[in-house]
């Protein structure tokens, strides 16, 4: 390995004295181009770290410095202690989770989380405070997850595993998808978990059997109402929400 270090030739001087030093700035340059560098004086913290990758297809505990490339599905990356400059990256070739081994995750929606997830084709960097790890790129995402129904609705079609209705998180955006059908109008239809519900109740026009429209409201506790006039199903498809 090398040091990039460079002795610098001086003008007016004899070429004799001055080309080995050339010589010299040039071989050293080469050198480090070509990923042979001393890392012992470099820290992630100056930001000139270069990542190692390390791809895993079963369960890991990362290194600071590493970026994991999941390729097997279901796979838990676990984090280091978080040490203050600490940096761990991850890409989703496969859906897999990052878990803090101690503190918490931190991001837009993830506050205080024990988990990340991230699906194919996502990526994250996580840097430690010496406390928690600070999500400083990408968002985690929690993939379709089904919903539970309630008061007769039941399941039209939708984006979730095996064509189920269903919602879904990415960094501190809630997404609803599907349809469903079957219920009364102003009852509870589906709920979300905790993390996936608004701060405040939120109101949606929604399309009822493709020629009518009606109301979906959201409530805190996460709770989907539907409220309409006339049809038998609605669709989800178009609700988004934030939550801080």
């Amino acid at each position: 390995m090398s040091l990039l270090s460079l002795v610098l030739p001086t003008i007016g001087q004899p070429d004799s004295t001055e080309d080995p030093k050339v010589n010299n700035a040039f071989t050293a340059i080469s050198t480090w181009a070509n990923g042979n560098i001393d890392q012992s004086n470099i820290t992630s913290i100056r930001g000139l770290s270069p990542f190692r990758v390390v791809q895993t297809g079963t369960n890991y505990s990362a290194q600071s410095g590493d970026l994991v490339n999941v390729t097997n599905w279901p796979t838990t990356v676990t984090l280091p202690a978080p040490t203050a400059g600490s940096i761990v990256a991850g890409y989703a070739s496969a859906p897999f989770a990052f878990s803090a081994s101690s503190g918490t995750i931190f991001g837009r929606g993830w506050s205080g989380a024990a988990t990340a997830p991230l699906q194919v084709g996502g990526h994250m960097i996580l840097q430690a405070d010496g406390t928690n790890w600070m999500i400083i790129a990408g968002d985690p995402d929690t993939g379709w997850q089904p919903f539970g129904f309630a008061n007769g609705w039941s399941n039209s079609n939708g984006p979730a595993s095996g064509n189920h209705v269903g919602y879904r998180k990415i960094g501190n955006v809630v997404r609803l998808g599907g349809g469903i059908q079957g219920g009364p109008s102003g009852y509870q239809a589906v709920g979300m978990a905790v993390g996936f519900q608004p701060t405040y109740t939120q109101f949606f026009v929604v399309e009822t059997s493709y020629t009518t429209f009606g109301v979906v409201s959201i409530a805190p506790n996460g709770a989907v109402i539907p409220n309409f006039t006339s049809g038998s199903g609605l669709a989800l498809d178009g609700i988004s929400f934030t939550v801080d």
